[in-house]
């Protein structure tokens, strides 16, 4: 399973991006934080490291940034993203994810 934030312009209730913007030609890159609450359930996976906690740097031109969930045991985990001073829209930037065997 992949968990992603996209980076764009949302509707009016910050309900869902009506359009994807690329992050500025020139401007600084944005960091996006991806966390699982219970790594005994699972693992988020960037560039062939897994940890309850990476962090993906979205760079100029780019509209997505992305991270893998590795299941590792039965149970249940929230993963979050976020990035600062970045909305979210879906509630929290947060997803359930259960594991089972």
């Amino acid at each position: 399973m992949h968990q992603s934030l996209q980076i764009g312009v949302p509707d009016t209730t910050n309900g869902f991006l009506v359009e994807n913007q690329a992050v500025r030609a020139g401007g600084p890159s944005i960091p996006i934080a991806f966390q699982s609450s219970n790594a005994s359930a699972g693992l988020i996976v960037t560039e062939g490291v897994a940890a309850a906690s990476r962090t993906v740097t979205l760079a100029p031109g780019f509209t997505i940034g992305t991270a893998a969930f590795r299941p590792v045991a039965a149970g249940s985990t929230n993963v979050t993203v976020s990035s600062p001073g970045v909305i979210t829209t879906n509630p929290g930037g947060t997803r359930t994810v259960t594991v089972t065997p």
